[in-house]
């Protein structure tokens, strides 16, 4: 199953979840279970996808626990860059999910894949690269998606570069990964560089 809880009732959960959020839990002195409560309630509405609702719930724990939320900061830039089309906030957001204190070595390939694409997005070519070397040095699978789309955004820094030979030494590193799925990639290369036949 995709869910870490695939037996889950996340509807009765949510109102367990707001009946203690309703009760004064943010004002308690147990602080752990106020950040839990928040998180565990944007997971359920995330599950049953109520992305707005589940934001919401995200930033509070953001915005009450700045240094101890690395799922919240992850879910919601991953939500303002694919779905509400808010990259600056996105971007702002993501850069101290690696520094939490609850960060997650297993998903910090994906945390710095996104901060390459939105290095990209924004055309920061040194964050590309910093951002790109890190999700492949941090990602558990050297063959997933996240990796290829690493070593794919390293290759169309170099090709902007003029550097058309590491380019294409990236690139063939993507296509290792996954070949069918790179091909647009390999033709921007080529464009880059002003070779428009191969392109």
């Amino acid at each position: 199953s995709d869910t870490p809880f695939p037996n889950a009732n996340f509807t009765e959960a949510i109102e367990h979840y707001e009946k203690a959020l309703s009760l004064g839990l943010a004002t308690a002195d147990n602080r752990g279970a106020y950040k839990q409560t928040l998180e565990f309630a944007g997971y359920s509405y995330w599950s049953q996808k109520a992305y707005d609702k589940a934001v919401g719930k995200y930033l509070e724990q953001i915005e009450q626990f700045p240094n101890d939320s690395f799922w919240a900061r992850n879910l919601v830039a991953e939500d303002y860059f694919n779905r509400s089309n808010k990259p600056n906030e996105a971007l702002e957001i993501l850069r101290l999910a690696p520094s939490s204190l609850d960060s997650s070595k297993r998903f910090l390939g994906n945390t710095y894949t996104l901060l390459t694409r939105l290095s990209s997005y924004f055309n920061n070519s040194t964050d590309v690269k910093k951002y790109a070397a890190l999700a492949i040095d941090n990602s558990v699978d050297k063959k997933s998606t996240n990796v290829q789309i690493a070593y794919l955004n390293i290759a169309i820094q170099l090709a902007k570069d003029k550097d058309l030979a590491k380019a294409l030494v990236e690139y063939k590193k993507a296509e290792a990964i996954h070949k069918d799925s790179s091909v647009c990639t390999l033709a921007n290369i080529y464009f880059l560089n002003s070779d428009y036949t191969k392109a």
